[in-house]
């Protein structure tokens, strides 16, 4: 079975998602593999992706409950993630797709950050989609994606909640609407 790997461009998104760090944060990530001083290594094993997210949560957002954190900083990652030479490309896409052509691009965008993910996109009524996640840790770090990119996209009102998320690593079920 080939490893599980998140590709440079996502850990660059959420390295630049935390902004300027100061000497402790830079030592932090370090400690963890990440030196935001040397260039990215093409891929890294999911687990240390996890816990990137995990530290870049305590750096980012100490002051607040983790889920919040991770939401928030999910949502900060997606403009983060189009300062990057991928990520521009994306984000002129979204704006210009509308939210619904945006949510299926942006599903298949989603597996194009790892060497695992799979993603199902099914309306189940009109305006009313499910969207599931072969493998996640984090359901806020999607909730605070799928928000911000839609937002991106001109949606209004958006609804997400969680349908089902079986533990962590495991699927993840999200309905997802907006006016």
């Amino acid at each position: 079975m080939a490893e599980e790997l998140v590709f440079s461009q996502t850990v660059e998104g959420l390295l630049r998602a935390l902004g300027p760090l100061d000497a402790t944060d830079r030592e932090r990530l370090k400690a963890i593999g990440f030196d935001p001083s040397l260039p990215l290594a093409p891929g890294y094993p999911v687990e240390k992706y996890v816990e990137l997210q995990r530290v870049a949560v305590e750096i980012f957002a100490p002051e607040v409950p983790f889920s919040l954190g991770i939401e928030t900083l999910g949502r900060r990652f997606v403009d983060a993630y189009g300062e990057t030479l991928m990520g521009r490309a994306v984000l002129v896409a979204l704006k210009l797709l509308g939210p619904r052509r945006a949510l299926e691009r942006l599903t298949r965008t989603l597996a194009t950050g790892t060497s695992f993910f799979q993603t199902r996109l099914t309306e189940v009524q009109p305006g009313v989609f499910h969207l599931w996640i072969n493998r996640v840790t984090w359901p806020g770090w999607y909730l605070g994606l799928l928000r911000r990119g839609l937002e991106l996209a001109g949606a209004q009102e958006i609804s997400l909640a969680v349908v089902e998320h079986v533990g962590p690593g495991l699927g993840l079920t999200l309905e997802v609407r907006w006016s």
